[in-house]
């Protein structure tokens, strides 16, 4: 609930932030992701999408709903390519908690990021899967345990989907600013 009554503030601290904290704090809010899962994740595959986009492909080998990976979950988000060096340069170097949280401070927390992307997807089942949510994908582990990594099955098309709609609508909202 603060979220919505402190959007400006937030909107005012994040481009305040330092670049690489900023470009972090932007990969939670398009991932829908924990700040310590993105800290665990891989980024397995990298693949050119329409115009201006990539399609980022995060594995998750351990995380908080999965602690001894079994699951094999990850996540396809679409990335802009002009921001594709900031994500490689952010991601040898990758944002501390602390440092997220100190730069959020007095507005929101850093789990805040995630919940402020689920609460932009109006479909429930949709947002749990763009979130890697346990209960979204146990029902799909054996198919995802064989399955080559693709761009075009339904579940990283809808991902993809999702994070384009968290970019547009933080565009929106003039967080994307310069």
């Amino acid at each position: 609930a603060r979220i919505p009554a402190q959007m400006e503030i937030f909107v005012e601290r994040i481009h305040q932030t330092p670049k690489r904290i900023r470009i972090f704090m932007l990969l939670q809010l398009v991932s829908a992701s924990r700040h310590a899962d993105l800290h665990n994740a891989r980024i397995s595959n990298v693949w050119e999408l329409d115009g201006d986009w990539l399609a980022i492909r995060l594995f998750l080998p351990i995380w908080k709903s999965d602690q001894r990976g079994k699951l094999f979950a990850a996540k396809v988000i679409a990335w802009p390519k002009q921001l594709w060096d900031a994500l490689v340069s952010t991601w040898k170097e990758k944002a501390a908690y602390k440092e997220v949280h100190n730069a959020l401070e007095n507005v929101v927390t850093p789990h805040d990021l995630r919940r402020l992307a689920l609460n932009t997807i109006e479909d429930p089942q949709e947002a749990l899967i763009l979130s890697c949510h346990a209960t979204a994908i146990r029902e799909t582990r054996a198919y995802r345990q064989y399955v080559a990594p693709s761009l075009n099955d339904a579940i990283s098309q809808t991902q993809i989907k999702l994070s384009k709609h968290l970019w547009e609508t933080f565009r929106t909202c003039r967080m994307m600013r310069n």
